[in-house]
């Protein structure tokens, strides 16, 4: 039986999904065929899947100051509970309006390009003894794209490319942003890669928007019921879904060590169980 994860974007609660991986690898000896990942979980599942040991990435996970990988995007990074808020306040920013007038993202990407580069030690999908896949979007044509062959750092960068946010990928004729703009858990690539049994993290949060106090976050929410629909049908793929709810937000990055301490203690019993029946 060849087991698949299928790992989804949710930035700094990707630490759930490297303390889920620990668990797993660690804990049940659990042997992991095949990952897949969108965003945060492209680069979790890729650096995994290039050799490195997760003792290691879990190291470099306490060590990590998102603030000197990212550029403009940085003011993001605050105290200021919520991501509508942050990004909110942000946009009234005067240099952010200027930037984002002037062209078309806040941050070219080139510092964490380097830095997955570095993590992967610069390997292709075929140097990797685990099957390994992450999807993006073609802004040119609108479809979910997989991404199977050629360097990991430049897939893994691609599917993080948060539209507005981040460059957006040129490769192949087409213009890459995050996979999680249409689907944020590709489990469908882990099948199509070999999974016979998939296991899902699914890291949105589940919290209901009812009320909006101005227009940004009118779009903000009308952007993500698409990608909301189809992550839904995807999730229905799995063999089963794990889904830890937290008030961490995406962008609290100086908060990924409470992540992962969510994932290492989930019980994951009972999807072990469920796989093996």
């Amino acid at each position: 039986m060849k087991l698949g994860i299928a790992l989804s974007g949710g930035g700094a609660r990707g630490g759930i999904e490297l303390g889920i991986l620990y668990s797993l690898v660690k804990r049940y000896h659990i042997k992991i065929d095949v990952i897949t990942g969108t965003s945060i979980g492209a680069i979790i599942g890729g650096i995994y899947a290039s050799g490195m040991e997760i003792e290691d990435m879990i190291n470099f996970l306490y060590l990590f100051e998102a603030d000197k990988y990212l550029k403009d995007i940085s003011l993001l990074i605050s105290n200021e509970k919520g991501i509508r808020k942050r990004l909110n306040s942000y946009l009234k920013f005067y240099r952010s309006i200027n930037l984002l007038t002037d062209r078309e993202y806040l941050d070219d990407g080139e510092k964490i390009l380097e830095l997955l580069k570095v993590l992967t030690k610069n390997k292709d999908f075929e140097d990797c003894e685990i099957r390994f896949g992450v999807n993006a979007v073609d802004l040119i044509s609108g479809k979910e794209v997989y991404l199977t062959k050629g360097r990991l750092y430049k897939a893994m960068r691609a599917s993080m490319s948060i539209p507005g946010i981040f460059k957006p990928v040129e490769m192949d004729g087409m213009l890459l942003v995050d996979g999680g703009t249409v689907c944020n858990v590709p489990v469908s690539l882990a099948r199509k890669l070999g999974a016979e049994k998939v296991i899902a993290i699914d890291l949105r949060n589940k919290e209901e928007l009812k009320d909006f106090s101005n227009g940004f976050e009118v779009l903000w929410r009308a952007g993500t019921i698409a990608a909301k629909h189809i992550t839904d049908k995807e999730l229905k793929k799995a063999d089963h879904v794990i889904e830890i709810p937290t008030d961490i937000d995406i962008l609290d990055f100086d908060r990924m060590a409470e992540c992962l301490e969510l994932g290492m203690n989930y019980d994951l019993f009972p999807a072990i169980r469920k796989i093996l029946q």
